[in-house]
């Protein structure tokens, strides 16, 4: 249609000559953090482009950077995004050990926001590492070398936080002061914990730190509950359970008192606070949300939510809650893989699928922008040469996953009946099937179990055995998938692996 329409002379313009032409755009959004620190890499790469008749605009604001890229084909747009995206993206923090990525509870608090940001000033600008709550991962981005060291700090921080992690439970007072008076930041820097998380549904603080760091906690809340007391004058009068209104939070009178449709009440303070601390648990409560009253599991409406929250907080609820919703359903919804974008696509039996915010068109296969004229296989060898065929191997092969998610698997108990640490996924660990949230009836009949195994337990070798087993099927069938050359190499690359795992071809 443009090709038709150019040059034709036009009576509306007075007979002028229309110029067309047909242009195919992308765009990026990276924070202003990530900007600065790929800029260096990001200039010669523009550069190229520019060569390859590729235009391009900057546009900076106030918290984050938009890159505009303009061009005259899809061809030359999707080579400009496979040498942009990669950059763009960063690199995806992973456990020391290999395997899946590295991520805990403790970096969706906001007492982490700080952590992270001393982290980042100690990188002087070399790199910088962002946390993702709604994907529940950290990526760093700067220069391969700045990126190792970033890595290893990040890796430290999370061990000197899991070392020592205490349950301290919190009487019913304690519990007020922590929720009303949002103390938890204050907890942290008082009596220099590593973390301090604050656990709802069992009325407790999860501090990270010795004993001496929890003994300065217990002291830090009872300073500041007789600094409560002594403000209130004692007007706050706890009746535990006497059979008078009771607020399910502080098992206090209520004041501003809100009641929910399961007729449950609570101060307004309370109610706030427990929803602040739920939203900034990265969702660690649980969704849907249920009422705190001994006894009652009804979910809390939200009707009675957006009734009792500022907006703000509403907003904020709602993305934890979303979040949540879709890391709990990896089989169904992925987060979009354009960077910046906060959209997701769904999964189904479609090759393809489109991006909710940005349009994207991705393959649900192999999770990247979709690679029309190629199948997945050929896809990831033209972008993997061998020693990126080793780590995919190592990734996706020699390490047991999650069906449904991909997380890694490390922990067996000795049932059989296996249960994903990431998402609701239960798999049999002889064939690696997903069973919905349950694989026990599934592992009771399994045809992959041999003769005269237990109905569902087993020892550590026969559940290794089995393991390899699965991988040298799957490996015989990715090498078949290479050219003779290619083959070679990544055996070659893999014979320390392969050796260490007990695993022959």
């Amino acid at each position: 249609a443009c090709h038709r329409l150019h040059g034709q002379r036009h009576p509306a313009l007075g007979g002028a000559k229309l110029f067309v032409q047909r242009t195919f755009n992308a765009k990026y959004t990276l924070l202003n953090a990530v900007f600065a620190v790929v800029q260096t890499q990001l200039t010669p790469l523009l550069r190229m482009l520019w060569d390859h008749s590729l235009r391009h605009k900057v546009f900076p604001g106030e918290t984050m950077t938009t890159i505009s890229l303009q061009a005259d084909t899809p061809a030359a747009i999707s080579f400009a995004k496979g040498m942009l995206s990669p950059l763009f993206s960063g690199e995806r923090v992973t456990q020391a050990s290999g395997g899946g990525k590295l991520w805990h509870a403790h970096f969706a608090r906001l007492q982490m926001e700080g952590e992270l940001l001393r982290l980042n000033t100690m990188l002087v600008g070399s790199a910088v590492v962002i946390r993702d709550s709604s994907r529940r991962e950290l990526r760093v981005w700067g220069e391969p070398a700045s990126r190792v060291g970033a890595v290893a700090a990040v890796r430290k921080l999370h061990e000197g936080v899991m070392s020592h992690e205490t349950y301290l439970p919190l009487q019913p007072p304690q519990f007020r002061a922590v929720v009303r008076m949002d103390l938890l930041d204050d907890l942290k820097g008082a009596c220099g914990a590593g973390s301090v998380t604050l656990d709802l549904t069992t009325r407790s603080l999860l501090i990270a730190g010795d004993e001496d760091v929890v003994k300065r906690a217990i002291a830090f809340i009872a300073a500041r509950l007789t600094q409560e007391e002594s403000s209130t004058d004692g007007r706050a009068t706890c009746l535990n359970g006497s059979g008078e209104r009771v607020c399910s939070v502080c098992y206090c009178e209520p004041e501003e008192a809100v009641k929910l449709e399961c007729n449950h009440e609570y101060c307004r303070e309370c109610l706030l606070g427990w929803i602040k601390a739920t939203t900034a648990n990265g969702g660690g409560m649980g969704f849907p949300i249920k009422c705190l009253s001994d006894g009652c599991k009804r979910h809390v409406e939200i009707v009675d939510l957006k009734r009792a929250l500022p907006w703000k907080d509403m907003q904020a609820l709602q993305r934890a809650a979303f979040d949540d919703h879709v890391n709990e359903h990896l089989d169904k919804l992925q987060f979009c893989i354009t960077p910046g974008c906060q959209g997701i696509f769904p999964l189904g039996g479609a090759r393809t699928s489109v991006c909710s915010a940005c349009g994207i068109r991705v393959c649900t296969s192999c999770n990247v922008e979709e690679h029309e004229g190629l199948t997945c296989t050929q896809y990831l060898q033209t972008k993997a040469p061998p020693d990126r065929l080793r780590l995919r191997v190592i990734d996706e092969i020699l390490t047991m996953q999650c069906p449904r998610c991909s997380q890694a698997f490390l922990d067996f108990e000795g049932c059989f009946a296996l249960k994903c640490s990431k998402c609701p996924c239960g798999f049999c660990g002889w064939c690696l099937a997903d069973c919905g949230t349950d694989a026990h009836s599934h592992v009771r009949t399994c045809a992959a179990k041999p003769p005269h195994a237990d109905v569902f337990f087993g020892t550590h070798q026969q559940f290794e055995e089995a393991n390899r087993k699965r991988q040298a099927r799957k490996l015989q069938g990715f090498l078949g998938t290479l050219q003779a050359e290619e083959r070679d190499k990544l055996m070659q690359s893999l014979a320390t692996d392969l050796a260490d795992l007990g695993l022959a071809l």
